[in-house]
C-alpha cells in the first residue's frame, strides 16, 4: 500500500478528530499528506487528479489466483499483477471481467439480496482476442451473478456468444447510399442449446468421447479375428 503513513493519520482523524479527544489523537501532520495539500493548492493544479480526490488511490490492487483441491482445500498459486506480463491476451482480459462483474454485483447490492431493478453491465469491443473457452467462461460467470449484459463484440465470436444471447443486432453501412441498416434477430432457447452442443463447458461428456476418440487412434485401427484391419 502507498503512502501508508497518510491513510493512518486521515484514519485518526476520522476516529479522534483534528483536535483529538479523550480517547486519542491524529498526531503531527504527515509530511506526505503536506506535499499533496501543496500540490493541490498550487495555482493551476486544482483540476490535477489527486489521491486526495479517492481514498482507493493510497491502495494497491491485486486478484489472488487460487486453485481448490478435490477435498476443498485452497492454495494460492500465484497473483494477477505477475500474470499481467506474460499471459495470452485472454488471459489478460478475462480476470479484468471478473473484477468488473463482482464490482457491479457489490454495487447494485446483489450480495445482499438485492434482485429487482438495473443490473446491467455494458461491454464494448467485449471478448476481442479471447479463445472460446475464456469467452464462455466469463459469459457464465457474468450471467451466473444475475447481471444483464449488453455488449458491442466483433462479428466473428457471434457463434459463441448465441449460446447465451436472448437478442443481437445486425448492423452494416452502406458506404456508396451512406445509409446504416440494423436488424434484430431474436434468439430463442432452441437456438442456444444449439450453439451449447459442441461446448464442453455444457456437455463434460464431449471430453470423455474426444479422450476415448483419442486413445482408439493411438493404438491403431481395430482389427478382425484373423489379424487383418478393419
Amino acid at each position: 500500500m502507498r503512502c501508508k503513513p497518510l491513510l493512518d493519520f486521515i484514519k485518526k482523524v476520522a476516529d479522534y478528530g483534528v483536535d483529538g479527544g479523550l480517547f486519542g489523537e491524529a498526531g503531527s501532520i504527515p509530511p506526505q499528506f503536506e506535499e499533496l495539500l501543496k500540490d493541490k493548492a498550487a495555482a493551476g493544479n486544482s483540476g490535477e487528479k489527486s489521491p486526495l480526490d479517492d481514498y482507493r488511490e493510497f491502495y494497491e490492487f491485486d486478484i489472488r489466483i487460487q486453485q481448490v483441491a478435490p477435498d476443498g482445500t485452497e492454495k494460492t498459486i500465484g497473483h494477477l499483477s505477475k500474470r499481467i506480463g506474460s499471459g495470452s491476451g485472454g488471459e489478460h482480459r478475462a480476470p479484468l471481467y471478473v473484477i468488473a462483474g463482482a464490482g457491479l454485483w457489490s454495487a447494485y447490492r446483489m450480495d445482499h439480496g438485492a434482485n429487482d431493478g438495473l443490473r446491467l453491465i455494458m461491454l464494448d469491443e467485449a471478448f476481442d482476442k479471447m479463445d472460446t473457452s475464456n469467452i464462455v467462461a466469463t459469459m457464465k460467470y457474468l450471467q451466473e451473478l444475475g447481471l444483464q449484459v449488453l455488449l458491442a463484440s466483433p462479428g466473428e465470436n457471434l457463434g459463441i456468444l448465441n449460446a447465451f444471447l436472448d437478442s443481437y443486432f445486425e448492423i452494416q453501412k452502406d458506404a456508396v447510399r451512406h445509409v446504416v441498416q440494423v436488424d434484430r434477430v431474436k434468439v430463442t432457447q432452441a437456438m442456444r442449446n444449439q450453439f451449447r452442443e459442441d461446448l464442453w463447458e455444457f456437455h463434460p461428456e464431449l471430453i470423455e468421447e474426444e479422450m476415448l476418440s483419442m486413445r482408439a487412434q493411438s493404438n491403431g485401427p481395430p482389427l478382425s479375428s484373423d489379424g487383418a484391419a478393419l
